[in-house]
């Protein structure tokens, strides 16, 4: 559609070959994996996830504002906000910001996560919060979902596309819309669940071999459409 609208390609000449998920993000069941991985970053029981890596674009000053909100709605939750990303730019604010938040000892900041340790930090997060401003795919909402997490996004762009209906979307410039969101995911575990069990069903339409079906496809078309044009001239 970005394509189309800004530079007038004409729609039939563009083809969307989505990512897939990588066959270890499933629902993890290693207890000695979430064990290990609990310890190595000194987790608390609950907590709000996000995972990405920090700049202006993640939208994480909005998140912490969010979380904070939930908190003074609800000052008898457990949760704490867990950020998982390595540092990108522009990222002084975001740590200003938390420094100086209310519930400073309520957010963590884990660093760059290595990939072996992203399967059991999802399965023990209660929601996963990606409200991104702009993202071309989202792998992180992906998989996320295919984790079997309630995943909370953004409602534009790419993540509003792989998200579907599968996830909560909520406006990313919309603090109160965020923290509304948060708030019915936490508090209502029947519509957590269900919103998690939707995205485990939906990530299951993103594989790396319908990827490269689709590329290899445009791949042929190109090259028989090279292949006529060079017969006629």
């Amino acid at each position: 559609d970005d394509l189309v609208r800004w530079f007038h390609v004409p729609p039939d000449r563009v083809t969307v070959a989505h990512y897939g998920v990588s066959p270890e993000l499933r629902p993890c069941t290693d207890r000695n994996a979430i064990r290990r991985v609990r310890e190595k970053f000194s987790l608390p029981a609950r907590y709000v996830l996000f995972i990405g890596r920090l700049s202006p674009r993640k939208n994480v000053g909005r998140q912490i504002q969010a979380f904070e909100m939930l908190l003074r709605r609800h000052p008898e939750l457990p949760h704490h906000l867990v950020i998982a990303g390595d540092k990108g730019w522009m990222y002084d604010d975001i740590f200003a910001q938390a420094e100086q938040s209310p519930i400073k000892d309520r957010l963590h900041f884990l660093g760059l996560v290595h990939r072996e340790d992203i399967p059991p930090l999802l399965a023990q997060a209660d929601v996963l919060m990606q409200p991104a401003l702009w993202e071309a795919f989202g792998m992180p909402v992906l998989e996320g979902m295919a984790s079997g997490v309630a995943v909370l996004t953004s409602d534009r762009s790419g993540l509003a596309e792989v998200a579907g209906d599968a996830a909560l979307r909520v406006d990313p410039h919309d603090v109160d819309a965020m923290a509304n969101g948060l708030e019915r995911l936490v508090m209502d575990a029947a519509f957590r669940a269900e919103i998690a069990a939707k995205g485990l069903e939906r990530a299951k339409n993103f594989t790396w071999e319908k990827t490269a079906q689709i590329t290899l496809a445009v791949l042929r078309r190109a090259a028989e459409t090279g292949k006529r044009k060079g017969q006629q001239g």
